[in-house]
């Protein structure tokens, strides 16, 4: 092994500091004046024509190739052609979207065939605020024998919230619910399960799967029977629909008896998009099984925001 004396160390390190390095990656010039301009545009893949914030648009360069992409307060998702990204701005009002491109010409220098320069394009466009979703097909519980004031075995409450058939809010929804072990409405002091339900593709994640509980659950009786109030949501077309199941009483044996343990409750359950509370149930009640059919003591029922 040939060794290189000391002295002579800085000498070789000034020889390869001064040999030459790879070029680096062509970057053409300016474009001229008179260079036909690249174009940019925005548009709804999936719109009539009008663009809404937190619906997932489309920038579209022609007339060249796009190096790259800006829209301050924009998430921009690249896609395998890269003139044609992806983008969403969750806010209303003026949205620019900017792109660096190459432009390859060989029409203005024909004796240049690799002929190419640079330039930008961009578009600034109106996001306009998006419809908020709908409250609707409310469900709470109703007599079966009327004349004897007798609800079902299981006096459930449902409701669903849905898009907006014009420029919809596409941004997730949150369910939050609260519940109390009480014949009264759960306050702000009690702790509320929270779950988003996102709407969008690149929201939803690769092989998302529900969790057996994501809102609030309940264990059961051997006998089936819920011992605390259950709130739970699930996607339906356009949306989603939220169910709660209300408890109709502990069921155990005394003095050889069939009896039910009262279960009072009450729940606060509320739907919010965009940050703002677009759907809201607020009960309080107690209802006791008789096997076929309950009886409930409704001391709040409320669907005002």
């Amino acid at each position: 092994m040939t060794r290189v004396h000391p002295f002579l160390l800085p000498a070789l390190v000034g020889v390869l500091l001064a040999a030459p390095t790879t070029a680096a990656a062509y970057d053409p010039p300016p474009c001229p004046s008179d260079q036909p301009p690249a174009t940019l545009s925005v548009t709804d893949p999936k719109g009539a024509g009008s663009l809404y914030a937190t619906h997932i648009l489309r920038a579209n360069v022609q007339g060249g190739e796009a190096r790259s992409f800006s829209a301050p307060g924009a998430r921009i998702f690249s896609e395998d052609n890269g003139n044609r990204p992806t983008l969403v701005r969750d806010s209303a009002g003026p949205l620019t979207v900017a792109a660096a491109v190459v432009i390859r010409d060989t029409e203005t220098l024909p004796y240049q065939d690799d002929y190419s320069c640079s330039t930008t394009a961009s578009a600034t466009v109106d996001l306009l605020a998006p419809a908020a979703s709908l409250f609707g097909d409310f469900r709470r519980p109703r007599y079966i024998v009327p004349a004897r004031k007798l609800y079902s075995p299981s006096p459930d409450f449902s409701f669903t919230v849905k898009l907006a058939t014009a420029g919809a809010d596409q941004s997730p929804f949150t369910v939050r619910a609260r519940r109390a072990s009480r014949m009264k409405v759960p306050g702000r002091g009690t702790k509320a399960a929270s779950h988003d339900y996102p709407l969008r593709d690149f929201e939803l994640g690769d092989g998302e799967e529900s969790r057996a509980c994501e809102l609030l659950c309940s264990s059961v009786t051997d006998r089936g029977f819920q011992r605390r109030i259950e709130v739970g949501a699930e996607r339906v077309s356009r949306g989603i629909k939220v169910s709660v199941t209300t408890p109709t009483g502990l069921h155990f044996w005394a003095h050889g008896e069939e009896r039910f343990k009262p279960t009072p409750w009450g729940v606060d359950v509320e739907v919010v998009q965009s940050g703002r509370r677009i759907a809201r149930l607020r009960a309080a009640a107690r209802c006791d099984s008789y096997g076929q059919s309950s009886t409930c003591r409704f001391k709040t029922v409320s669907t005002k925001l």
